[in-house]
């Protein structure tokens, strides 16, 4: 059990409010110890994927030859 901010009562752990003055628990103080010891840290990866997003699949491809276009096309049609 946790204990209210405002006037230190006993709260249960799945309660969002106070059950005597009506305050509203937040869940991070709902979880006591666990949100004392752990912080989140982001992966540095994500923040570098924000700002380079990766390239298309279509940005990627070097654009066809005649030949390769009807290849494209054969393949298609014999595999439908």
């Amino acid at each position: 059990m946790s204990s209210c901010p405002k006037c230190e009562a006993e709260v249960p752990a799945h309660a969002t409010v106070c059950p005597a003055c009506g305050a509203t628990i937040s869940a991070q103080h709902a979880h006591g110890l666990l949100s004392t010891i752990y912080s989140h840290i982001p992966h540095p990866h994500i923040e570098h994927r924000k700002k380079n997003a990766p390239k298309a699949a279509s940005d990627q491809c070097k654009p066809m030859s005649p030949i390769g276009r009807f290849n494209t096309f054969l393949g298609l049609k014999i595999t439908d």
